[in-house]
């Protein structure tokens, strides 16, 4: 791949969830994917990741809270908080935590989150300003 992506965005993975259930198990030491991604509105192109980490939905817990702000008053504001608690917990109960490098000439560190109940995976790079150690904790590696 040539070029740059942007650094967060919707990715498509071409691997399924047998495949990353073997790596969470420890049954792999990592998994080379391939996944699609938008460079810009209408091109798409093909990556490479080393996925070093996985965990499925039941070896993690995540748990949002959200505080919404409306023109529509207090009483609405908290309503919109609630629906929006509401649906980032649906969405985490299934949600896998895909950890590894997008396998290009410099190795970028990449978290992904694929969101089972919707179909939909989302991924974002290390910055330059994140720290290296709290992107990846030594104890992830």
């Amino acid at each position: 791949m040539k070029g740059k992506i942007p650094a967060t965005g919707l990715i498509t993975l071409e691997s399924d969830e047998a495949q990353w259930l073997m790596l969470a198990k420890g049954l792999i030491n990592e998994l080379k994917i391939t996944a699609l991604v938008e460079r810009e509105p209408g091109m798409t192109v093909r990556i490479k990741i080393i996925l070093k980490r996985v965990f499925s939905p039941d070896m993690t817990t995540r748990y949002h809270s959200c505080s919404a702000q409306s023109n529509l008053g207090s009483d609405v504001s908290r309503g919109f908080s609630r629906s929006w608690e509401f649906f980032f917990n649906y969405l985490e109960k299934n949600c896998w935590l895909l950890m590894g490098y997008i396998d290009s000439e410099e190795k970028v560190p990449v978290l992904i989150n694929y969101y089972k109940s919707v179909n939909m995976a989302i991924y974002t790079q290390k910055l330059t300003t994140d720290n290296d150690n709290n992107f990846f904790p030594a104890h992830l590696n």
